[in-house]
């Protein structure tokens, strides 16, 4: 279990912690009756992998090229009803990689092609019950990820796809307890991530996927002896070889840093908002040379920043609410060369997008006029801008689409007519269409597929009839 000594015990903050660190394979997710509730849906060559949930096998890996045809279960890896409960679907080296239980070795690594004869477990890393595999990245040569062999505590491990070849890669904290490493972003062939160690808590690290390029970089939140205070390095993203994140100082504020690897290169972009309350960067989005993130400066509210990596290039972009009252920008998602996200400037949560300046920072469609908004999310990319779900009084959280123009954002499809809506999620894109899952009462909540036309949205398959 995790440990977050220091500040965090002392101020109770032990839910905000545990939000941060990656949850171990749960049981199956429930849906609606007669629903396979497709879930964990990655791109997979031209289509996709999921998870979905039939009666026969319980909840188990499936792949769907966007036909009822080319839609199947991969394997039933746990026979029966019960369910492998597969999660955390990683594509490397031309196979999907996973977690998953069997019922006989308990939850660990395994990898498919994406047929019957082609699925397997990688290893059993603990015989003992289950080495709970999570935060699985690519990394150079190597898929890396954390698991817990059982004597090491949660450490790192990497694969190149062999059972000799799935080794420890280094262990940070020697003895039964572990390091508890949680990943946050790869930039540059290197795998950037927070762990924890008695002497420093939890502060930042790198690997390259060798154990010589495994090592600690800097503690960010020094001192607190004979506690440790922690930074907790999270929310981050690549910035070309950098990744920008975030981290907590000494009274608990969480403000933006840049990390070139090194000891030297790993400082805080700016305090944003000075002091000991936090000005708390998050939903953090990359565009290029940019990234754009949300953050409060106790003057604006929540609002819309972009930072270039460097403390002069860290600036708000727009204030789109004036004022203390925030516009809350959410759901941000790269789409092109802009990010796209909803925010509100009084008149309800809508549809914006940004190129990280304040002139090119504009709403674009209004949706639903007047002060409740469509709460506008899921932005996917389609060709040349995107599919989202956007809520109307008329049709209920539906499939939508933009080219980025007002003119251009039109309702896709109302799938389940009427005020309830079908509540379309987990877009992605794959294969120049874009899947999702949406529910209707005749199929329940199923596979489906758009090319961003009426005609071209589709149920995929009733999988769970």
């Amino acid at each position: 279990m995790p440990r977050f000594p220091g500040r965090l015990a002392i101020l109770g903050a032990a839910m905000l912690v545990a939000s941060l660190l990656p949850a171990s394979v749960g049981p199956a997710l429930a849906g609606p009756p007669g629903s396979s509730s497709p879930a964990e849906l990655t791109r997979f060559g031209a289509g996709i992998v999921f998870s979905a949930e039939d009666a026969a096998a319980g909840r188990e890996p499936w792949r769907s090229g966007g036909t009822a045809a080319t839609t199947d279960r991969i394997l039933d890896i746990r026979s029966g009803s019960a369910g492998s409960n597969p999660t955390e679907f990683t594509v490397y080296d031309g196979d999907v990689y996973f977690v998953a239980d069997d019922g006989s070795h308990g939850t660990e690594l395994w990898r498919s092609d994406g047929t019957p004869g082609g699925t397997e477990m990688v290893k059993d890393i603990n015989a003992s019950g289950g080495s709970s595999p999570t935060g699985l990245a690519v990394v150079g040569s190597w898929l890396v990820f954390t698991a817990d062999d059982g004597s090491s505590g949660s450490e790192l491990w990497r694969t190149n796809g062999t059972p000799a070849g799935t080794t420890k890669l280094k262990e940070l904290y020697p003895g039964a307890f572990g390091s508890n490493p949680y990943p946050l972003a790869v930039a540059g062939g290197v795998l950037y991530f927070s762990a924890w160690e008695p002497s420093t808590g939890y502060e930042l690290y790198r690997t390259d996927g060798t154990p010589g390029g495994t090592r600690f970089i800097n503690d960010l939140f020094p001192g607190g002896s004979p506690i440790p205070n922690d930074s907790v390095p999270q929310n981050g993203v690549a910035l070309g070889k950098r990744v920008v994140f975030s981290a907590y100082g000494a009274f608990l504020e969480s403000e933006p840093w840049v990390t070139d690897g090194t000891s030297a290169g790993t400082k805080r972009l700016k305090d944003i908002r000075p002091g000991t309350a936090s000005s708390d960067p998050n939903t953090l989005v990359a565009l290029s040379g940019r990234v754009v993130f949300t953050a409060n400066d106790g003057t604006h509210g929540y609002e819309l920043w972009v930072t270039d990596g460097t403390k002069a290039g860290t600036r708000l972009v727009k204030d789109i609410r004036s004022g203390l009252t925030p516009s809350t920008p959410g759901a941000t998602a790269r789409i092109g060369a802009q990010a796209w996200f909803r925010a509100t400037d009084g008149a309800g949560s809508e549809l914006w997008r940004t190129n990280g300046t304040a002139a090119g920072t504009v709403r674009i469609k209004d949706i639903v006029p007047g002060k409740n908004g469509s709460g506008p999310n899921g932005f996917t990319p389609l060709g040349a801008g995107a599919l989202f779900v956007a809520t109307d009084a008329a049709h209920g959280g539906e499939l939508w689409r933009s080219d980025g123009t007002a003119a251009g954002t039109k309702l896709v499809k109302d799938i389940a007519p009427g005020g309830a809506g079908s509540g379309p999620d987990h877009l992605t894109a794959a294969g120049g269409k874009v899947y999702f899952t949406a529910y209707q009462n005749a199929s329940g909540l199923e596979l489906w597929i758009s090319d961003g036309t009426k005609a071209g949205t589709k149920l995929v398959k009733d999988i769970a009839p």
